[in-house]
């Protein structure tokens, strides 16, 4: 698999600069959301590969979000970003279809 275009949703405009800052440069096209419902028209689309999703969003929760992109006919792979105190819920994300999540602060 090609990965040609990423998503990252996140909230906090921290998270997305540092996740801008790991993410970017590469050959791939880089999309950013603060919310999912403005992320939502990009997974309707197919437009995305691989979705990056704060693992604690304000517009509904983020568990509700990897139901709706798991519903797609083109699922893209999803990684969920957690601070250290949500390893629990890290996991219940992956229970959830969450390929794999990653542990906030990030570094390059």
């Amino acid at each position: 698999m090609s990965i040609r275009k990423v998503l990252l949703v996140a909230d906090d405009p921290l998270v997305r600069t540092s996740l801008e800052n790991c993410l970017g440069g590469h050959p791939y096209s880089l999309y950013v959301c603060a919310t999912i419902a403005d992320a939502q028209p990009l997974l309707i689309r197919g437009e995305v590969d691989i979705v990056f999703i704060d693992a604690r969003l304000p517009d509904p929760a983020t568990t509700n979000l990897l139901d709706f992109i798991h519903s797609l006919p083109d699922c893209p792979i999803t990684i969920v970003t957690i601070g250290y105190a949500n390893l629990d819920f890290a996991i219940e994300c992956v229970k959830n279809g969450a390929f794999d999540y990653t542990i906030k602060p990030f570094s390059e």
